[in-house]
């Protein structure tokens, strides 16, 4: 074996080793890589907006409605084949009201995403920390002109409390589910799995878009809480959690709400009557390829009722009748009778 083999058979022992063959285990990451994709993307669109911002640049809807959307379609594209591309806490427990997943798929998929969560806005982190603290003078400022914590996490409008923000998240993610729940239907727009990605996207760039100025439209706690969490690690201070009442929470709750609200809806309103249409049109099909089945062979079954009548006649044909009989032993009284006139001529 030459050296180039034993290169390429070791290293194929090890990429064994290394592919994951435990389905939980697959689903987990995939969960987890989807959600840093989703993360990474857009936070460093909200970091863009909050440079901007610092810069006088005070347009910052189209960079933060772009990132959200770019984020959840390239998230959703790594991860819909393996675990079907959730990465959102919120929509994964509406599955679970549904029966579509089990208890325990939820937890996994859960924890799953709100480390992959965490796990993104630490690498966003990394990439924006020494802008930020040029920014601030080495200091992590959260709220207020100088504040970079946004990058992170959503921020209410200052002039709303919280139930109208509250009620802005449930509004804003029951929408989300009703789309994503009309996009992946079979029953109903049966998009192509390749599109599905782009159709989500565009759908969440938009409720961004619409609805940022609001709450700042978290839709996926995942996006929200984890990166709480992280810069509350990395020293941003307790404020992150307990500012505006507590209003952490509104994020975190709300997508739940709505999620749950926003799959019900359509379950009840859509996908329940779109199967029994679909099952109407599947028994009318039939019915009419059994129409035209009679219509393409009409022979057989018209022609059987001459056929019985017919068969009598053809019996009554084949019937010996009594003159036959007659005939036949007068034939053979005169056969009997030849044969003896010529043996007496023979005798003679």
């Amino acid at each position: 074996m030459s050296a180039e083999d034993r290169r390429r058979l070791t290293w194929s022992r090890v990429e064994s080793r290394l592919v994951l063959r435990h389905r939980p285990s697959q689903l987990f990451l995939s969960e987890l890589i989807g959600t840093v994709v989703l993360v990474i993307i857009v936070d460093l669109g909200c970091g863009l907006a909050t440079i901007t911002q610092r810069g006088g640049i005070k347009n910052f809807v189209p960079a933060v409605g772009i990132g959200n959307g770019l984020g959840a379609m390239t998230g959703i594209m790594v991860s819909l084949r393996l675990s079907g591309g959730h990465i959102n806490p919120a929509v994964s427990f509406a599955m679970f009201t549904l029966r579509k997943m089990s208890f325990k798929h939820l937890l996994l998929y859960q924890w799953a995403q709100y480390l992959g969560g965490f796990l993104g806005a630490m690498v966003v982190n990394l990439l924006y920390f020494q802008i930020f603290n040029n920014l601030n003078g080495g200091q992590l400022v959260a709220f207020g002109p100088n504040g970079t914590a946004g990058t992170f996490f959503t921020l209410p409008n200052p002039a709303i409390n919280n139930g109208v923000a509250f009620a802005d998240q449930v509004v804003g993610t029951s929408l989300l589910l009703l789309a994503v729940r009309a996009i992946t239907d079979p029953n109903n727009l049966n998009t192509p799995p390749a599109l599905q990605p782009l159709l989500i996207g565009l759908v969440i760039m938009g409720l961004i878009i619409s609805e940022v100025i609001v709450s700042g439209t978290c839709l996926n706690p995942a996006r929200d809480f984890a990166p709480r969490l992280a810069t509350l690690a990395l020293g941003y201070g307790p404020e992150v959690l307990s500012s505006r009442s507590f209003y952490f929470l509104v994020p975190l709750v709300g997508p739940y709400v709505g999620a749950v609200l926003g799959a019900w809806v359509y379950e009840l309103a859509y996908a329940k009557p779109l199967q029994l249409l679909v099952e109407q049109e599947a028994a009318a099909a039939l019915n009419e390829d059994h129409a035209n089945d009679d219509e393409d062979f009409p022979t057989a079954r018209v022609q059987q009722p001459h056929l019985q009548q017919r068969t009598p006649i053809l019996a009554s044909a084949t019937k010996r009748r009594p003159c036959d009989d007659e005939d036949s032993v007068k034939a053979e009284s005169l056969r009997h009778a030849a044969t003896a006139s010529l043996e007496e001529k023979a005798e003679c």
